[in-house]
């Protein structure tokens, strides 16, 4: 008899350390689903900035995260044989970081270490988005800087290309070179053109017809 309250003691102390260890491991992770793509880990704030094919599941990201995921500035999840696997990328352009660190590798690795259409999805910090997104605006704001240059160097090339073919048209041998083209490019009108053509070669003939009718009128008046 005297050996049932020591057991339930015993007991009793395993299950309140269990609890307590528990307890401190969910407070340790501390993290909570604000809305269906804001997460808030340590009093930081991620992002759902991917999730291909539904690859995000609150329950199971919060299983298997752990503060060494802290350090990084993104948290990529992909799945195989039902189990989420994690990995941290840093910024883009970090210094004494390799490529395969950053998540400017994000594609390689989806296609070297993972299963071909798998699901998965991307977590970003909030500063850390809006920095990505300056990093890669910032080079397309160039280009169309380079662009528009270009553009303006073409018009004014066609500009000066218009402006010298009238000068050129002036002379005789010339202007059947620019009629020939003239011709070409309005080939998708044929019915105009040909309807145009014949009308002036039908006036010339009933005119012809029309004398020798007058003629061969006037000689029978003679006779």
């Amino acid at each position: 008899m005297k050996h049932r309250p020591v057991d339930t003691i015993t007991t009793q102390i395993e299950s309140i350390l269990t609890s307590i260890t528990t307890e401190a491991t969910e407070s340790e992770k501390n993290v909570y689903l604000i809305d269906d793509t804001t997460i808030q880990i340590n009093q930081q704030i991620y992002r759902v900035v991917k999730d291909y094919r539904e690859g995000f599941d609150f329950v199971a990201f919060e299983a298997r995260y752990q503060d060494y995921f802290e350090k990084f500035d993104f948290i990529v999840g992909d799945w195989g044989y039902e189990q989420l696997r994690l990995r941290g990328f840093y910024q883009l352009n970090r210094r004494k970081v390799p490529r395969e660190q950053t998540i400017d590798y994000l594609e390689d690795y989806l296609k070297e270490y993972c299963n071909f259409g798998c699901k998965y999805f991307v977590l970003a910090k909030e500063e850390a988005l809006l920095k990505y997104n300056q990093l890669t605006q910032a080079p397309t704001q160039s280009t169309k800087q380079l662009t528009k240059a270009a553009t303006k160097q073409i018009q004014t090339r066609s500009t000066k290309e218009q402006e010298i073919v009238p000068s050129v048209k002036v002379k005789p041998a010339k202007k059947a070179k620019a009629r020939d083209n003239f011709q070409i490019k309005q080939s998708k009108h044929k019915k105009t053109q040909a309807e145009q053509s014949p009308k002036p070669v039908d006036n010339k003939v009933s005119v012809v017809a029309q004398t020798n009718k007058r003629k061969f009128v006037i000689k029978q008046h003679s006779k």
